[in-house]
């Protein structure tokens, strides 16, 4: 099936790639989990739940001059029901050399990729401290500066798809990385409206074994909402403990949430998993749930 999908995919995006279809990868994940929910207000139940699995396709030519052009197309995947692939999860070109990375299309925000750190988590609700909500974003112009001494930046411009003029939000990071250390600084500014604009600091620390994750986030608006959050893994031998706490204030609202998990690895591809999560955010709710995960 896998060799079936490769010779698809790279046939439909377009036959001038057959030269370079070594450099074309297939790719994705299945995160599937047999999860227990119990919500005030519904019924306790059980239900098998997919987290997030995906399948996409990354590829790169080689143009000469030490630049590269870059394209990629990542989908979701819902496993445990019959929705098969569905909707875009990213959709980029681009091209990278000396000067940097520069990307058009579906991506990664930066904001999220500095500071949302502690989002190490399968099962679902886990991560619903994280204030700025949007993971990825839809008509970005981005550009990545190259490394320096382990320090880069990411800045992006997203014009709406209604027909807006200019800039509609600019979203940017610093990131600084060395031996254990990873810190993000991060923001986004909303050109249409005065109020919503985001700031955020992401810090993980790792030593040996172990590593500690902590993020802060400040959202501009009428009620200067802000949310934190701090976790920690540990590593002993294929297995991984997780752990995290987090506390979001949004407007009178003063809630928080805490998970623990258990990884144990079979190998760096295939993996098992069982979590807890208990959150007052919005509905009160426990999760638990055991699971399996496979990357390829």
């Amino acid at each position: 099936m896998k060799k079936i999908l490769t010779v698809a995919i790279a046939a439909a995006i377009a036959v001038p790639m057959a030269s370079t279809a070594a450099d074309t990868t297939l790719y994705g994940k299945i995160n599937n989990s047999v999860v227990h929910t119990d919500a005030v207000g519904t019924a306790a139940n059980w239900d098998v739940k997919d987290n997030a699995s995906r399948v996409g396709i990354k590829a790169s030519e080689d143009l000469g001059n030490g630049m590269t052009a870059l394209l990629q197309f990542e989908f979701k995947a819902d496993s445990d029901t019959a929705s098969g692939i569905y909707g875009g999860r990213l959709g980029y070109v681009g091209l990278s050399g000396g000067f940097g990375t520069v990307l058009l299309g579906q991506q990664w925000g930066p904001y999220y990729g500095a500071v949302d750190k502690t989002d190490i988590f399968s099962l679902p609700g886990v991560n619903n401290h994280y204030l700025a909500g949007s993971f990825r974003h839809s008509d970005v112009l981005a550009y990545a500066s190259p490394n320096f001494g382990g320090v880069s930046v990411t800045v992006g411009a997203i014009a709406g798809a209604g027909g807006e003029t200019g800039v509609d939000v600019w979203t940017g990071a610093v990131n600084y990385s060395n031996a254990g250390l990873s810190v993000g600084l991060a923001f986004i500014e909303n050109q249409t409206t005065s109020t919503n604009d985001m700031l955020g600091l992401g810090v993980k620390y790792a030593m040996g074994d172990f590593a500690v994750i902590g993020q802060y986030e400040r959202q501009d608006n009428a009620t200067d909402d802000n949310a934190w959050a701090i976790g920690g893994t540990a590593n002993f031998g294929n297995n991984v403990a997780k752990l995290v706490y987090g506390n979001k204030e949004v407007g009178a609202a003063d809630e928080s949430g805490w998970g623990v998990g258990l990884d144990h690895n079979f190998t760096k591809r295939t993996k098992v998993f069982v979590e807890y999560h208990n959150s007052e955010i919005g509905v009160n709710t426990d999760n638990f749930g055991v699971g399996m995960q496979h990357v390829f």
